[in-house]
C-alpha cells in the first residue's frame, strides 16, 4: 500500500470561551485561521481526515496512523497537494 498524499490545508477553526462576557465584548472574538500539513487518509463529501504520522510493521502490513484530525469541508478555505 502506497503512502497517502500530503496536503497543506488552510481552514477556519471554531472557538469558545470558558466564562461570561459583557455584551459589548461579543464582537471581539474572531475565529482562528489554521494551517495544517498531513497525510490525507480519508475523505468524503463532508470532511477530510489527515494524519501527522504513518507507521507500519517490517513486512509493510498493518499500516497505522497517529495524530489524526477531522476537518469539515465547510471550514476549508484552501488545500494544496504537496510534492515530496
Amino acid at each position: 500500500m502506497k503512502n497517502p498524499d500530503i496536503y497543506l490545508i488552510k481552514w477556519i477553526d471554531s472557538q469558545s470561551d470558558d466564562g461570561w462576557m459583557f455584551h459589548k465584548e461579543r464582537k471581539s472574538i474572531h475565529p482562528m485561521i489554521i494551517r495544517t500539513i498531513g497525510f490525507l487518509i480519508y475523505e468524503n463529501k463532508k470532511l477530510v481526515r489527515i494524519a501527522l504520522s504513518i507507521g507500519q510493521n517490517s513486512n509493510k502490513t498493518n499500516k497505522q496512523f497517529n495524530g489524526t484530525i477531522i476537518i469539515p469541508k465547510c471550514c476549508i478555505l484552501k488545500r494544496k497537494k504537496l510534492v515530496c
